[in-house]
Parts: C-alpha cells; sequence; structure tokens
C-alpha cells in the first residue's frame, strides 16, 4: 500500500512540474500546476500514515486515513507541517529517504508557493511581478486589451519570440480578451501605458495607442511623448489614427519636445487596408473603357475608399465614375466638400440617397444612368452580414439584368471583420470569388506585424520616397539612409503621398502599350524590363505618363484636403514662409494643368532666385520606377 501511494505522489508531482513547464509564462497557472501538484501529491504521501493510531482507537481506519491525510494537505499548504509524522512511515532505507525528501521539498514549496497565489488574486500582482524579472530585446507595450492589439500582438510574437508582449489598461477588460491574452504568454497589467516606466531591462520600447476610441489614442500618444521625451532608450509610439489633422497635432506635439529618442508613426489602418484593396485588385482591371466605382455605405471606409478611388482612378484611357449610395447623403456629400473642399465641383463624384434595406436601393441600382454600369463595388456599411447579404443580391441584380455574362459583372468587395468567419460561407472563399464577391478589412488581415509594416506595397512606397530625394543608390548601412528612413515613417505627408505614387504604378505599367497585360500581379521582372526599354525609346510614352503621375498628384492632393493656390496668392505667402506651398492653409500652387507649371515656375525661379523645376518630380518618378522596383525588391527578400 506504501508503495503504491508512493508511485501516485511521484507520477502526481512529475504531472504536476510538465503542466507547469507548459505554462510557464503565465505565472498563475504555474502556480495553479505545483500547488495543485503539492496537494494531492501530499495526500497519498500521508495517507499510509493514517493507519497509524498511536495506540488509539479507530471505528474506520480508511474513512480515518482520508481525512488524516486530507487535513495534513491542508496544513503543507498553509506552512503549518508536522514532520514527525512523517518519520513514522513504514519504509526503510532509500525509499524512506526519498518519502521524506519530497516531503521536505514540498513543505519548503507551499508556503511560498501559496503566498504567490494570494498575492496573484490581488489586482495585477503576479503579473507586476513576473514582468520586474522579464528581460528581452523588444519590449511591446498596448494601451489597451481589445480583438485588434490581440491580432497584432499575436503578429509580432510570430516573427520575433524574443518580445515582450505588455497589455495596459486591463482592469475593467473583457476576461475573453484577457484569458487570449494569457494564451500568448503576455502581461496584463492595471496601469495605463504612459505610466510605464522606462527601465534598463529591455533595449527598446515599442508602444501601441491602439483603443478602439481615437480620441484616447491621441490622448495616449501625447502623454507617451510628453512623459519620456528624456528618456535614453529608444521609444517608438505607433499611434492608431486618422490621416489629417489629429497626425499633424501628435506631429506637432513630438517636435516641440526637440526629442531625438522618440519615433512617432501615426497608422490609419482604414487607410491602410483601402490601399491594398486597390493595389491587389487593381481598378484598370475591367473589359470597359470606364471605371465605374459604387461604393455602398459612406462610414469611414466609405470615405477614405471614396478618396482612394478618386486618385487612383486617374488612368490614361479610361473615364472615372464614383458613385456611393448612403441613407444619409446629403451629410455625407457635406462632410466630403469639408475634408475637401477643392472638390466640391467635381462631377465624376455623385451621392445618391438610398437605403439598402428596401426596394428603393433596387431600383436605384437598376437604374442604368446609375450604377449598372459599376465595374468595383465596395459594400462596407459597418455591420458584417449585412454586407455579405447585400453583396450576394447584387451579384443577383447584376447578373440577371447583364443576361448572365460573367465577363461584364462587376467586381464586389464586401467589407468583413473575423467574427463572421464562424459561418460557413465565410469559409468557403472560392464560392466566392465564382460570384465575383472578394472579402476585405479582417482583423487578422490589418492588425499584424507583417500586413502593417515592411508590406510589399510599403516597401514600394519607401523606394518612391527614395527617388524623390534622390537616393536610390544610398547605402542601407549609412546614417543618412537611417535618416530618410526615419523621415518616412514618421511625416504622415510625406509616407501617404510615397504611397499614393507606388499604388499608381502598376497603372502606369498598364498604360504602356508594350506591357504584357493580365489579370494577375503585372509587378514582374519581364514586363518592368519591357516598361523600362518603351520610356528610354519612346519620349512621347514618358511624357504621356509624366503627366498622368501629374493627374493623379493634382487628384491625390485635393482628396488630402488641399487646394489649389494662385500666382498671386503663392507670391504672397511665400514671401513669409519662404516656400512655394503653404502646409499650414494647405494651400499648392501646383495643383494645376500640366502646361500651366512652365509658368508658374519661371515666376516663382525669377522672383525669388530659385532653380525650381516643378515637371521634374513627375518625370523623375516615371523613369525611376524600374530602379524603384529593383529597390523594393530587395527590401522584400528578394534577389
Amino acid at each position: 500500500m506504501i508503495y503504491l501511494c508512493l508511485s501516485i505522489s511521484l507520477i502526481i508531482l512529475t504531472i504536476a512540474v510538465i503542466f507547469a513547464i507548459k505554462n510557464r509564462n503565465n505565472m498563475n497557472k504555474w502556480i495553479s500546476c505545483v500547488l495543485l501538484g503539492i496537494f494531492f501529491s501530499t495526500f497519498f504521501m500521508v495517507l499510509p500514515t493514517g493507519w497509524i493510531k498511536e495506540g488509539k482507537e479507530v471505528v474506520c481506519e480508511p474513512l480515518y486515513a482520508a481525512l488524516s491525510a486530507l487535513l495534513y494537505s491542508f496544513k503543507t499548504l498553509g506552512g503549518r507541517q508536522d514532520i514527525a509524522q512523517l518519520e513514522s512511515a513504514a519504509l526503510s532505507g532509500i525509499l524512506k529517504t526519498l518519502y521524506i525528501c519530497i516531503n521536505y521539498i514540498s513543505f519548503a514549496l507551499a508556503p511560498i508557493l501559496a503566498s504567490s497565489l494570494i498575492l496573484s488574486f490581488i489586482g495585477d500582482t503576479g503579473d507586476k511581478m513576473h514582468f520586474a524579472f522579464k528581460h528581452s530585446k523588444k519590449c511591446c507595450v498596448f494601451s489597451d486589451i481589445n480583438e485588434n492589439s490581440l491580432s497584432l500582438a499575436k503578429g509580432i510574437l510570430k516573427n520575433s519570440d524574443k518580445a515582450t508582449i505588455v497589455f495596459c489598461n486591463t482592469k475593467k477588460a473583457d476576461k475573453d480578451d484577457i484569458a487570449k491574452a494569457k494564451k500568448l504568454g503576455a502581461i496584463n497589467l492595471y496601469k495605463n501605458c504612459e505610466n510605464m516606466k522606462i527601465g534598463k531591462r529591455f533595449k527598446k520600447y515599442e508602444f501601441f495607442a491602439i483603443s478602439e476610441n481615437e480620441d484616447n489614442n491621441i490622448k495616449t500618444a501625447e502623454s507617451i511623448i510628453s512623459k519620456h521625451s528624456d528618456s535614453a532608450k529608444p521609444i517608438i509610439i505607433n499611434a492608431f489614427v486618422e490621416s489629417g489633422t489629429n497626425v499633424k497635432f501628435l506631429e506637432n506635439v513630438l517636435n516641440s519636445k526637440s526629442t531625438n529618442n522618440i519615433e512617432l508613426r501615426c497608422i490609419d489602418e482604414i487607410a491602410f487596408f483601402c490601399n491594398n484593396l486597390v493595389f491587389t485588385h487593381p481598378l484598370y482591371n475591367t473589359k470597359k473603357d470606364t471605371i465605374s466605382v459604387a461604393i455602398i455605405g459612406c462610414g469611414r471606409t466609405g470615405m477614405r475608399m471614396l478618396k482612394t478611388a478618386y486618385w487612383a482612378g486617374q488612368i490614361d484611357g479610361y473615364n472615372l465614375k464614383i458613385r456611393v449610395y448612403d441613407k444619409n447623403a446629403d451629410k455625407c456629400r457635406e462632410q466630403f466638400h469639408r475634408q475637401c473642399p477643392g472638390l466640391k465641383d467635381e462631377k465624376t463624384i455623385e451621392f445618391i440617397k438610398t437605403d439598402v434595406d428596401t426596394l428603393d436601393f433596387k431600383e436605384k441600382i437598376l437604374d442604368k444612368e446609375n450604377s449598372l454600369d459599376a465595374t468595383y463595388i465596395v459594400v462596407c456599411m459597418g455591420d458584417d452580414q449585412l454586407n455579405l447579404s447585400v453583396s450576394e443580391e447584387l451579384y443577383r441584380i447584376y447578373r440577371r439584368e447583364l443576361s448572365f455574362n460573367n465577363e461584364q459583372l462587376p467586381e464586389i468587395f464586401a467589407r468583413v471583420r473575423s467574427e463572421v468567419k464562424s459561418t460557413p460561407y465565410f469559409e468557403n472563399v472560392e464560392f466566392l470569388k465564382e460570384r465575383h464577391i472578394h472579402l476585405f478589412g479582417t482583423t487578422e488581415s490589418v492588425f499584424s506585424d507583417s500586413t502593417i509594416f515592411n508590406t510589399e506595397l510599403e516597401n514600394l512606397a519607401f523606394a518612391v520616397h527614395l527617388a524623390y530625394w534622390e537616393r536610390l543608390g544610398m547605402k542601407h548601412d549609412s546614417k543618412e539612409y537611417a535618416e530618410v528612413r526615419k523621415n518616412f515613417m514618421t511625416v504622415e505627408y510625406d509616407r501617404r503621398s510615397s504611397m499614393a505614387a507606388a499604388l499608381h504604378i502598376p497603372a502606369k505599367l498598364y498604360m504602356c502599350n508594350n506591357t504584357i497585360k493580365t489579370d494577375e500581379n503585372i509587378l514582374t521582372q519581364e514586363n518592368i524590363k519591357i516598361f523600362d526599354e518603351s520610356i528610354k525609346k519612346d519620349a512621347a510614352l514618358l511624357e504621356r505618363l509624366a503627366i498622368n503621375e501629374h493627374k493623379r498628384w493634382n487628384a491625390f492632393m485635393l482628396s488630402e484636403g488641399y487646394q489649389a493656390a494662385s500666382i498671386d496668392e503663392m507670391l504672397i505667402y511665400a514671401e513669409s514662409i519662404g516656400n512655394h506651398k503653404d502646409d499650414l492653409s494647405m494651400l499648392h500652387p501646383c495643383i494645376t494643368e500640366w502646361e500651366a507649371l512652365d509658368e508658374l515656375e519661371k515666376i516663382y525661379n525669377k522672383k525669388y532666385i530659385k532653380n525650381k523645376n516643378f515637371k521634374y518630380y513627375d518625370k523623375n518618378i516615371v523613369k525611376s520606377i524600374p530602379q524603384i522596383w529593383e529597390v523594393s525588391q530587395k527590401a522584400n527578400g528578394g534577389n
């Protein structure tokens, strides 16, 4: 009996140790595993001593033994052990020595672990203790714990398992999110991330202001800049805020501190996946001579998609139409004109009032003067199931009205999030493709280290940035290269402008008559080589592509909120700011026709004794496309 109990005790302890090792990143689970192992192993080891009654009569020996062992286990966990009782066990030799040693170890560990367990239930003490002894190359600190931050943390760990993940502000967080974070091995703290102390245990700190409330993200980023601007450690702040005034505010806050240790990256995730959508599914992939974009729903996604489609659709050989369907179309129009005053009279954009839940929506679609000619439809109304249902209905409407001609059907893009993935319909991607329905904007595809940073599009955009500064041949280990890279990552205007120019490169290749046309990725070694040879031989082609690049740039600047400045206005404000553009008033004289740039250049250079060549930048980007592609390929890991 004694040998059996000892064997069971050893097995239990072994299992407890294995589970503790498997859960070593989660302190609470580690403590629980070891405590349970001690409790049950002590029970079985003490069980044989229950039959030693010290001269007393016991009515029920098995019950007495069980209760005695149970009581002893509780006393062990409480640190009140009676070792003398164990030494009376009917064992001898090495087995008794082993028996006593195991119990001594249990006696030593039990009170310590019990105290730790109690502390772990008092707030975030356990996680604080875990964090206090943590060391790694990088500490990634998230301002909140939610679906987006969990997805991003998972991506970071996948690419760098040496990073320490910390979620802050978790006191009132959802229990399921806490459980997911612990599964990742993350540390959950109650404090706000701006109150995090910058210590020596980590070489670099990277903060993520990633609350679902954008105002909170702005406040968090501002507070981190203010509190840690004098830190000696390098700090990266990733602030998830919508492009525009909020970003400029944060940039001004950072510039006012005159600090070199903080790198601010403002991330507009909606702009990101709209850009990525147009990059992976170009607008020009249509059999028609018109790019007709229909946007169903004009919330944040719809508004951003409207702006992206406007400048991305500036392609020679195509007429552009954009129609926005929303039940609050008048308010959407007003909001768009406030954000983009230079597009108030734009005739290619139309807002149509309709409710997708009524027959009125179908009537509007069936009106051939409205959008039955659509080639590219984006459905983004804020409800994933509704987006899928409307996408299906649109497919049926177009297929029936276009006489079941699949080649004439528009491509339909439905905005969904990850929770829809639980339905079999969502998982059947091939079935959706047959219906010309594509899904975009899922949490997993957006909030991931490998999709937000160092993407193919971002590497292409950085190469454009290098081309603009004429630094394409720069060595990557040089100090100057690091400065240009930092400028690209932290200055929103440069980053977004370069991103737009990069995204339009496939359209430039498509406009080159000699380039191989394909529905797949047009950015191939063969097509780049053909393009390079074509623009070198054909000056007219180079000029046409440069004019189109300027047209695209005009559209981008207008969609960003800039307006055209007259030459007289430019001469007035240039006196005080010493520049031809005024970012504070968002005025730029180059937002004009290609032919007018010569006169603008002549007047500006004569007045300020400058040597500006306003057409140079458009031509240089086009001529540099082969080298831009080559540099981006190296960044992507190619040869």
